[in-house]
């Protein structure tokens, strides 16, 4: 299996132009276990909690993709997202769910590129390739 440059990446999050520029993008997903040792007992004993997703991506800024991120992040709503891996051939390396824009920055140093970075966190369940996490019984 070959190894994917980050120049093959992009975010595709619906009414935008699709984030090709891409500095960085980190998916992390974790199940944070409950704690339900009873007062006395000489061991800990867990639960395996409930599975919460962050993303955070450092991008290249523009206009366009900064406008419709910051339209996104001041209606408070929910969006679909994908963060295509590797977008040669069958693009079959991805992940993808919906997610809350919790933060948007624009970063320009003098004589420097000028970036932004995106977070989110994730709302439901997560894809990883076709792979989709499961659902709880009081999940919607």
């Amino acid at each position: 299996m070959p190894a994917y440059s980050s120049s093959f990446s992009s975010i595709e999050i619906p009414g935008g132009s699709g984030m090709d520029a891409i500095g960085t993008i980190a998916v992390s997903s974790a199940r944070n276990p409950l704690d339900i040792t009873q007062v006395g007992s000489a061991n800990g004993y867990v639960l395996g909690g409930v599975l919460q997703g962050q993303i955070a991506a450092d991008i290249y800024y523009n206009k366009a993709d900064h406008t419709h991120l910051y339209s996104k992040l001041l209606d408070g709503q929910t969006t679909t997202f994908k963060f295509n891996i590797n977008t040669q051939g069958t693009n079959t390396d991805f992940v993808s769910g919906t997610g809350l824009i919790t933060g948007l920055d624009v970063i320009a140093t003098s004589g420097d590129l000028v970036r932004g970075s995106l977070t989110m966190v994730t709302h439901g369940a997560l894809t990883f390739n076709t792979t989709t996490g499961v659902s709880g019984a009081n999940d919607i």
